[in-house]
């Protein structure tokens, strides 16, 4: 959720840089500044999030029974 809330407010910002730039004002090189932290900051939310969701595991949906085995025999032939 941090993660949604941080890419939201660096995606406003993004915006405002577009317009500031559109047109030629003062503050443009401190929202491009801002822009690059939190665009910084986003990418280590989302490199997290991805990270601990790669940790996560569904034992609940593993395969057993002939489906199984028929796999197991498979590899073994493939070796």
């Amino acid at each position: 959720m941090v993660s949604l809330i941080v890419l939201i407010v660096l995606g406003i910002s993004s915006l405002i840089g577009i317009y500031l730039t559109h047109k030629n004002s003062k503050y443009t090189m401190r929202v491009a500044n801002v822009t690059l932290f939190l665009s910084i900051l986003s990418f280590g939310f989302v490199a997290r999030a991805g990270y601990i969701g790669g940790q996560i595991r569904h034992t609940e949906l593993t395969t057993v029974g002939p489906i199984n085995d028929q796999f197991k025999e498979a590899e073994k032939e493939d070796d």
